[in-house]
């Protein structure tokens, strides 16, 4: 019986010394660090700003990308209904039941330093008549927003939060 108890024995001090190298080395993982040396800065801020050019009565609208992020633009024209707004084929216009004006959604992402194209507010085709009534008393007021551009995993930019609506845009 003897003999028995130290077979026992022997293999239970095999598996408890098993047992410690495998924790030994599980702790060792778990408890070991790297100090990071350096520095990084992340600025997913942004900001835009409106360029115009006012010029006969006629107004040329874009927006410039100002900040360190790439965005996704919008602009709401307010303008007198004598005004003809007229778009290049990389802004989409698009009016959601609540609004009274329709929002223009540029339809790329707009780069860092980068500017959209021009929008223009024009005065056409008026008459003598309505030319005299405006005289050089007419607003074009222009309201943009600008969101961060955030991707799918199909590089598809994201609707940005609040607004209703957003053109198919892929990061390039």
């Amino acid at each position: 019986m003897r003999f028995r108890h130290r077979k026992l024995a022997a293999v239970l001090i095999a598996v408890v010394a098993l047992s410690a190298v495998f924790a030994m080395g599980t702790w060792a993982y778990f408890s070991d660090y790297e100090v990071a040396r350096g520095e990084v800065t992340l600025n997913l801020s942004w900001q835009t700003e409106i360029q115009e050019k006012v010029y006969d009565g006629n107004k040329e609208i874009s927006i410039k990308n100002t900040g360190k992020t790439s965005v996704v633009v919008r602009a709401a024209i307010f303008a007198d209904e004598l005004m003809t707004i007229t778009t290049p084929d990389d802004w989409e216009e698009h009016k959601d039941q609540s609004q009274e004006y329709p929002y223009y959604y540029y339809t790329k992402v707009l780069a860092p330093g980068e500017s959209t194209s021009t929008i223009k507010a024009e005065l056409k085709d008026l008459t003598e008549e309505q030319k005299a009534i405006i005289g050089d008393s007419f607003d074009v007021v222009v309201a943009h927003e600008s969101a961060l551009a955030v991707c799918d995993k199909d590089q598809k930019v994201i609707q940005p939060e609040g607004w209703e609506y957003i053109p198919n845009i892929t990061l390039e």
